[in-house]
This record gives C-alpha cells, structure tokens and sequence, in this order.
C-alpha cells in the first residue's frame, strides 16, 4: 500500500517500531490513524477524529498566526498542512499574514458572520469566522 518507509523498515527491523502516517510531519495526516489487518486478507486504514477542544485550540493557534506582528519575537509556527487543511475546510482563500491581506480578511469576517470586523477582537471575529465555516 505504500505506507512503510522501507528504508526505515530495514533499519527498525519491525513493522511495528516505525510510524505509518506520520502525524502533523510528512503533509499526510493531522490527526491519528491507525491500520489494522484482520483475517490475513485485508487491511482497514481507520482515521480518528480529533476532539473538539482539540480541534478548536489548533484553529485558534492558526488564527493567531495569522494575526502575529511581523515584529514579535514570539513567533507561533502553525505548520504548513495545519494551515492548508484549516484554510480548505474554511474556504479561506489565503492564510498569510494579517498586515498582507487585512481586507481579504475583513471580508471573509463579514461574510462569515454578517457583521463588520470589530478591530479590538479581531482575534476573536476571526476565530469565530473560521469555526463557523468549518462547520457549514
């Protein structure tokens, strides 16, 4: 199926002492997934669902990426296929950096949730913008 690095495998010695799926590393999979074989004849690739706490603490971490000044020495990395799978579901055309695309942002805002963005929480509109979406 192609799943198993055979390089590693080679190297580990044991199908399983090496990841399948590599979560949030290889642009593959963001949250767990586990294959099971049953009967010798098949294989079932089952991937879980991350929780909703979860799933609405990397949003936010998406968001405020989003919204980091390009000056703060703080920065917060939300990786490439976090972005990339939250923008998708979203329907988020770009997930630069606020200063580069305020507009394109306040418009999404509006449209998402039928109100102007309210400077002081734009965090906040945003975050609620994009869980709103990731649910339609």
């Amino acid at each position: 199926m192609g799943l198993v690095d055979e390089e590693e495998l080679k190297e580990q010695g044991e199908i399983d002492k090496i990841p399948l799926l590599k979560t949030a590393s290889g642009k593959t999979t963001l949250c767990a997934t586990e294959i099971r074989m049953f009967d010798r004849v098949g294989v079932e690739i089952e991937i879980k669902p991350l929780e909703e706490e979860e799933f609405n603490n990397i949003v936010e971490e998406f968001c405020r990426s989003i919204l980091q000044d390009s000056k703060t020495e703080e920065k917060i990395n939300c990786p490439s296929e976090v972005k990339r799978a939250i923008s998708n579901m979203a329907g988020l055309k770009c997930s630069k950096n606020w200063d580069e695309n305020k507009e394109e942002y306040e418009v999404y805002i509006k449209e998402a949730l039928g109100k102007e963005m309210n400077e002081e929480d734009k965090l906040q509109d945003l975050l609620e913008a994009v869980l709103k979406k990731n649910r339609l």
